[in-house]
């Protein structure tokens, strides 16, 4: 990009050091909103504040994404699946329903995931 209407962007890098420049741009109430829909991210770009207040929803997940990773004995954090890299924990992560289910990421994606067309990592 030569140009663009946000300064932490131009050439073709972006600058870390500008990226909390939405908050130039957005409302605390739109930027909560956005929080509030993306809380298990949260931990990984919002202020330390909202870390704080949405941790004990990305450790719920966590919790429950580790057990059935444990009792499917599912221990490498990532694999080759017919030349597909998957990761079961972003699968899981990514998929509710498998999460609720309880069921063996890998093998969801390799039974039914593909043919549904969900993403394997």
């Amino acid at each position: 990009l030569t140009s663009s209407r946000f300064e932490n962007v131009s050439g073709k890098k972006m600058d870390l050091n500008k990226i909390f420049e939405f908050e130039k741009f957005l409302s605390t109430k739109t930027q909560n909103k956005i929080l509030d829909r993306t809380k298990l991210a949260s931990i990984f770009f919002a202020s330390s504040v909202d870390q704080v207040r949405h941790s004990g929803n990305w450790l719920e997940k966590k919790n429950q994404i580790e057990t059935i990773l444990r009792n499917f004995e599912i221990e490498t954090p990532s694999l080759i699946i017919d030349g597909n890299y998957f990761e079961p924990m972003t699968y899981l992560l990514r998929y509710p329903d498998v999460l609720k289910a309880k069921i063996n990421p890998i093998k969801h994606y390799i039974n039914s995931g593909r043919a549904e067309n969900r993403r394997p990592a």
